[in-house]
């Protein structure tokens, strides 16, 4: 018999996947918010004003799910 050890870090890398399967390619501003895990819109704001592209037509604003990921690793910093 085999045991897998899923740490903590491991459950959210995986809820996170699950959460890409589920959400649409282009994003509402709170499925975008949902996805990266913040809180307020404030904080997405921060995000879109540090440069995550947003598309707009007519009064529908979305954010596209592969610009997320490109921007989060586009600021992705390793610690010491």
């Amino acid at each position: 018999m085999y045991y897998l050890i899923v740490t903590q870090k491991d459950k959210m890398y995986l809820w996170r996947l699950l959460q890409m399967e589920t959400h649409p390619e282009f994003m509402t501003y709170k499925q975008a918010k949902d996805l990266l895990g913040l809180k307020t819109y404030n904080a997405l704001r921060t995000y879109i004003d540090e440069g995550l592209p947003v598309y707009v037509v007519g009064k529908s604003k979305r954010i596209k799910r592969s610009d997320i990921i490109e921007f989060m690793e586009a600021h992705k910093q390793v610690s010491k």
